[in-house]
C-alpha cells in the first residue's frame, strides 16, 4: 500500500546562537505545508545583553497537517537512511494518528501519511487508531510500529477492533499491515523485533477490567501470529498491567516487565518462544530526587521499566517507574543477581523523553531536578556521558526555547544521534498566530473540540560536544 506524501520544504538561515558549549544550533525554519524556495542567508542578530544559558531548539509546527494532534508518547525512530520517522497522535473519536519523515539533510518534513486509521484499512469517522504509542525498531530495512487505543468518546472500546501491528519499508514508502493482533486489545506499549530469525514481538493488554496482557510473536516472512501465553492477572482498573519497552538480545530472547508484577523481569526465549519469569529481578526503585532507595512499598510493588534501549547486542540502558531517578545497564549475559548495574543517578525522567546519542544518554528535566514531565515552562535539556573516565558526568545545555520563543510543555518522543544532534516530538507552548491543538472533548453527549494553549511540534536541536556540567 502506498500513499502519496505531503513535504513541507524549509529554508535554512544563517542563524547561529551561542550554547555556552563548543557547538552551535544547526538553523532551520519553521515548516509550512507548501514548498518553498531556500532563502538567503540572514545577517547576523546584534549582540545582546548575556542571558541565562539557553538549549535552542528549531521547532516545526505539526498541527499545520492536522489541528486535531495533540500528543505523541515514544513512537520516534532514527533509521538508517539518516531520516527521522516520527508519529503523532490525538486522542479525537474521528481521527487517528498522522507519521511522518524529517531529513536532516534538507531540513524537510514529509507527512508520509495523513491518518494511519487507513493503512489499517478502517475508517477513521467509527474505528480511529488514534495513537503510535509503542516505539519504531527497525530490522532489514523495515521500520515496525503497533496501534494504540485513545478515543475520548465514552463506550466505543466495546467496539474497537484492537491494534494493528504495521511495516512501512525505508527504500519504498510500502506499508504492510499485519492485521489485528488481539481482537479488542490495544499496544500499550511494547513491541520488538528479532532481525536475523525476522520475528516482530508485540505486547498487547485491555483497557477494561478483567482483559489480561499477553505477548506475540509474528513471523514477518508469513506474517503468522502465535499467541505466546498470558503474562499478567486480568485487569481490575485501567491499564493496570501496561508495558513500555523490550530489548531483543542478539540470541533472539526478549526482555521486558510490566506494571504492577513486583519488579518481575520476563524473558521470551527466542528457541522456543517459552516465556520465562524471573521474580523481582528488577533493582529496587530508587527515588527520583535522592540516590535512596524508595521507601514506599506500593512503589517498589508497582515498579517496572519506564525507558529501554540497547547498547549492544547484549547490553541496554534504562530507567525504571515510578519516577526512578537511577539510569543503569542490563547485561542479558550476566547471571539475574549482577545483570543490571547503576550507572548514575539521573534525577526525573519520562517516558519516551530520553534518549542514547553516540557517548551520551540525553533528556529532558525541570529546572534544579524539579518533578513533573508536562505544563511547566523550566525544561532543560541534559545528557549524562557514558565514556569511561568521566563520573558519568552530567551536562546541563540550559532552558529549552525555540527560535521564536517557545518553551516545551512536554518532550515525550526523542532519538539522538552520535553528533550531538537531538531530534524530539510533543507539545509546546503556543504564541500569537499559533494554530495550536484542537482538543477532543465528550460534553453531556455532545462531540466538541477545546481550543489548547499548546500545539505539536517536531523538534531539532545541536548540542555538539559536553560542555558546562551540572556536577
Amino acid at each position: 500500500m502506498t500513499h502519496r506524501p505531503r513535504i513541507a520544504a524549509v529554508s535554512l538561515p544563517g542563524l547561529v546562537v551561542s550554547l555556552g558549549i563548543a557547538a552551535a544550533l544547526i538553523a532551520l525554519s519553521a515548516c509550512t505545508n507548501t514548498p518553498a524556495p531556500t532563502a538567503a542567508p540572514a545577517a547576523p542578530a546584534p549582540a545582546g545583553p548575556k542571558g541565562p544559558a539557553q538549549a535552542p531548539m528549531r521547532t516545526f509546527a505539526l498541527n499545520t497537517y492536522k489541528r486535531e494532534l495533540d500528543g505523541q508518547w515514544e513512537g520516534i525512530r532514527l533509521a538508517s537512511d539518516g531520516n527521522v520517522y516520527f508519529a503523532s497522535s490525538t486522542h479525537s473519536a474521528h481521527h487517528g494518528a498522522s507519521f511522518f519523515k524529517y531529513d536532516p539533510r534538507t531540513a524537510q518534513i514529509t507527512e508520509l501519511v495523513h491518518d494511519i486509521t487507513e493503512i489499517c484499512g478502517e475508517d477513521p469517522q467509527t474505528n480511529p487508531q488514534g495513537k503510535i504509542h509503542s516505539d519504531i525498531v527497525e530490522a532489514n530495512g523495515w521500520l515496525y510500529m503497533a496501534t494504540h487505543f485513545s478515543a475520548e468518546k465514552p463506550g466505543v472500546y466495546k467496539t474497537w477492533t484492537g491494534s494493528h501491528a504495521l511495516g512501512y519499508e525505508l527504500a519504498t514508502g510500502r506499508w504492510r499491515d499485519f492485521g489485528v493482533v488481539h481482537p479488542g486489545y490495544t499496544t500499550y506499549s511494547a513491541i520488538g523485533v528479532d532481525p536475523v530469525r525476522r520475528l516482530l514481538y508485540v505486547f498487547v493488554t485491555g483497557k477494561d477490567a478483567g482483559q489480561a496482557a499477553y505477548m506475540y510473536r509474528i513471523d514477518i516472512a508469513t506474517g503468522e501470529k502465535k499467541n505466546l501465553g498470558q503474562v499478567s492477572a486480568p485487569n481490575r482498573n485501567n491499564y493496570d498491567f501496561a508495558c513500555y519497552w523490550t530489548f531483543v538480545d542478539r540470541r533472539g530472547d526478549v526482555w521486558f516487565s510490566l506494571r504492577n508484577q513486583n519488579g518481575d523481569l520476563q524473558q521470551v526465549h527466542g528457541d522456543t518462544g517459552v516465556i520465562e519469569v524471573h521474580d523481582g529481578a528488577l533493582p529496587a526503585l530508587v527515588r527520583w530526587d535522592s540516590n535512596e532507595v524508595e521507601s514506599k512499598k506500593a512503589l517498589q510493588a508497582a515498579r517496572s521499566i519506564e525507558w529501554m534501549q540497547p547498547l549492544d547486542g547484549d547490553r541496554a540502558l534504562l530507567t525504571m517507574s515510578d519516577h526512578g531517578g537511577m539510569l543503569y545497564e542490563f547485561d542479558s549475559t550476566r547471571p539475574m543477581a549482577s545483570a543490571f548495574t547503576p550507572i548514575r543517578h539521573i534525577g526525573f525522567n519520562y517516558l519516551g523523553g530520553i534518549a542514547i546519542g553516540g557517548n551520551r544518554v540525553f533528556y529532558y528535566q525541570r529546572a534544579n531536578r524539579a518533578f513533573g514531565n508536562q505544563e511547566f515552562q523550566d525544561f532543560h535539556l541534559l545528557s549524562v556521558s557514558l565514556e569511561a573516565g568521566t563520573e558519568h558526568a552530567i551536562t546541563d545545555y540550559g532552558l529549552i526555547v525555540d527560535q521564536d520563543g517557545r518553551k516545551p510543555w512536554r518532550l515525550p518522543g526523542m532519538a539522538a544521534d552520535a553528533r550531538g544532534h537531538l531530534y524530539a516530538v510533543g507539545d509546546w507552548w503556543t504564541i500569537p498566530g499559533d494554530l495550536g491543538t484542537l482538543r477532543y472533548s465528550w460534553n453531556r453527549g455532545n462531540e466538541t473540540y477545546i481550543q489548547l494553549p499548546r500545539g505539536e511540534f517536531f523538534a531539532v536541536a545541536d548540542v555538539g560536544s559536553p560542555g558546562h556540567s551540572s556536577d
